[in-house]
């Protein structure tokens, strides 16, 4: 996907250029200076029972997840289960699933109930944060995660991609 800004003259005419912004996948990692992520998840965070062992503690790693059973929202992704699954996958580990669903409200129910743990990325914390008997703990983790983004070259950008990445900024 490219994405070219034209700037039209006084003669309505418009300046056709190589693309400014080439839209591409890109690990967070691995980001370059020049790339803006077009979406943002945040942190995870770990969604458990105040019966749980692990709820007294201020934060978790993936690595203490490891041996626990999870609750995970079902996906049309290829593994089938939301993406927060794959974030176990690359940190070395299969997740152990007692349960896969259909909705959040089943999956935050049956976490609720004890079988088993959710992870959720920051920016569905809203309604995470609403479930009673939880706790929702930060879980420190290199996200690896390949994010959606603009990238641009400064050395063939136009003024009026300029002004774009301005206008973005300073909305971000």
């Amino acid at each position: 996907i490219r994405i070219i800004l034209r700037q039209a003259n006084a003669a309505k005419r418009e300046v056709y250029r190589f693309e400014d912004f080439t839209v591409k996948k890109v690990r967070e990692a691995a980001a370059a200076q020049n790339y803006l992520p077009l979406e943002s998840r945040g942190g995870i965070y770990a969604i458990l029972p105040d019966c749980h062992p692990l709820a007294s503690c201020p934060q978790l790693t993936l690595s203490d997840l490891k041996k626990q059973k999870f609750v995970f929202l079902r996906d049309n992704a290829d593994s089938g289960m939301e993406s927060v699954y794959e974030i176990c996958i690359r940190a070395g580990f299969v997740p152990d699933v007692s349960m896969i669903v259909d909705t959040l409200s089943t999956k935050y129910s049956a976490i609720r109930r004890g079988c088993g743990i959710g992870l959720v990325f920051e920016d569905a914390l809203s309604l995470a944060a609403l479930i009673k008997d939880c706790r929702l703990l930060p879980v420190s983790v290199p996200m690896m995660v390949d994010w959606v983004g603009l990238y641009w070259n400064d050395d063939i950008l136009s003024e009026t991609g300029k002004n774009f990445l301005s206008f973005i900024r300073e909305r971000m």
